[in-house]
């Protein structure tokens, strides 16, 4: 049955765009390193190594995976920054302060880089998981099942958030 959220298309093109994004990311990182030497007279030996590590990680299923839970989750990332950068200019505010107001790029990259893990971890899971088919009786399993439910996860985040907008307010109350 075809519905309005049908993504099956996505899937099948998956393969072309693990393919297309590494090869952009090794590529530029082997131009901006110049780990071959000079970048312009060793370009074509970047592009063929970028080329080989893209053929290669279209055939690993972790990097296809990893790739498809962390992309749509950057893209997020972006376009809540560009929303805010936009908000920000609208109201006359420099770039310059308008990250000093985020956090700044460090908490974006900490930010990726939690996203990362967590890809990560959801690709990774079957293999160091350590919930075991056989038995769930165990006092380790049992206290990560506890540890990583979902209504404690959401308390310690309502928790982290309600600590923020604490110590916000209480700078803007009292001057220093």
């Amino acid at each position: 049955m075809a519905t309005i959220l049908d993504i099956s298309l996505l899937n099948f093109l998956l393969p072309i765009f693990v393919f297309s994004l590494t090869f952009v990311f090794i590529y530029a990182i082997l131009q901006k390193t110049e780990l071959f030497g000079n970048a312009g007279k060793n370009q074509a030996l970047n592009l063929i190594a970028a080329f080989s590590v893209a053929a290669i990680s279209v055939f690993a299923g972790t990097i296809t995976g990893i790739v498809s839970i962390v992309t749509p989750w950057i893209v997020f990332i972006i376009f809540i920054l560009v929303m805010l950068f936009g908000m920000y200019r609208f109201f006359g505010i420099e770039d310059s302060k308008t990250w000093d107001n985020i956090g700044g790029p460090t908490l974006v990259f900490v930010i990726i880089l939690i996203v990362i893990l967590i890809a990560l971890s959801t690709v990774f899971e079957s293999q160091v998981s350590p919930y075991g088919d056989s038995s769930d009786t165990g006092v380790k399993s049992q206290v990560l099942k506890t540890l990583t439910h979902p209504r404690l996860l959401g308390a310690l985040f309502i928790l982290i958030i309600a600590s923020f907008s604490v110590r916000f307010l209480s700078e803007t109350v009292v001057p220093k």
